[in-house]
């Protein structure tokens, strides 16, 4: 009945108002990015993107919240367990920000649509031309300051995050910081798998996100690239660590049966 229930609120309640928009402007947005407004297109993905993550009760947590608000773009490296990871992103930001992901991410029916109806760069790993062009398109992006930027440097999700330490990140990743000089923000998350999973039916679902301490541009000038990696990696598992136990932790006390927090008004979201 649980289970039910959960895939009611998610079809009938969170899909109703995504069918409407996929058709309205989703597609329209996605086939002709360039024809609208960065700003426009955001704005309304992200006020969809805020309902659908209410709706599929997500307890949003965050940790060390950077100021996004700021004029200037900054450069996000950030894990990857799930799908949504961009889409939990968006909530946070009332500033747009634009995402590099590989191509295979287009197939995703929702994410995918949303993705590049905001203007997302798809790499194609096969095609180093098309990574070039990729990263002076981001290079203009930043030159604009119309937008932050977020990459997964590990490339793929990782799909066992309860057995698994972070995956490798690729030094390729970090390429386009240093070249803009730019500084670096780590990310961590945890948990947005949970939320649209059909085998369990809780009142809440713990989503973590974890702001690190930037790596100033000197740094990321000085370094090499695979130092950069190494570096970024190793204080992101830390925090996966802690993430990892917190959730733990949080289902075996049961924390998820407590009354829902609207952290969308505690962190002025809307």
């Amino acid at each position: 009945m649980k289970r039910f229930l959960k895939l009611f609120r998610l079809i009938f309640i969170a899909h109703f108002y995504l069918i409407y928009c996929y058709f309205v402007w989703i597609l329209r947005y996605a086939k002709h990015p360039e024809k609208y407004p960065l700003e426009l297109r955001y704005r309304r993905a992200r006020k969809l993107v805020l309902h659908v993550i209410k709706t599929a009760r997500a307890d949003l947590k965050v940790n060390n919240m950077a100021d996004l608000d700021t004029e200037e773009s900054r450069f996000f490296v950030c894990n990857h367990v799930s799908a949504l990871d961009p889409l939990v992103l968006i909530c946070l930001s009332k500033k747009p920000i634009r995402f590099i992901a590989k191509k295979e991410t287009l197939k995703l029916p929702f994410a995918g649509k949303v993705l590049k109806a905001l203007g997302a760069w798809f790499l194609d790993r096969e095609d180093p031309r098309q990574a070039i062009r990729i990263f002076q398109d981001v290079n203009q992006s930043l030159q604009k300051k119309e937008a932050h930027i977020c990459i997964f440097p590990e490339g793929t999700r990782n799909r066992k995050p309860y057995e698994d330490d972070l995956l490798d990140f690729h030094p390729g990743s970090f390429k386009i910081p240093q070249r803009a000089n730019l500084a670096i923000t780590p990310l961590v998350t945890f948990g947005s798998f949970s939320l649209m999973k059909t085998n369990t039916c809780h009142r809440n679902y713990l989503v973590q996100i974890s702001f690190l301490n930037e790596i100033d541009a000197a740094t990321v000038k000085e370094k090499k690239t695979v130092e950069l990696a190494e570096i970024c990696r190793d204080i992101a598992q830390k925090e996966f660590l802690k993430q990892r136990q917190n959730d733990v932790e949080y289902y075996e006390s049961k924390a998820y049966k407590h009354k829902p927090i609207k952290w969308w008004k505690e962190l002025n979201l809307e």
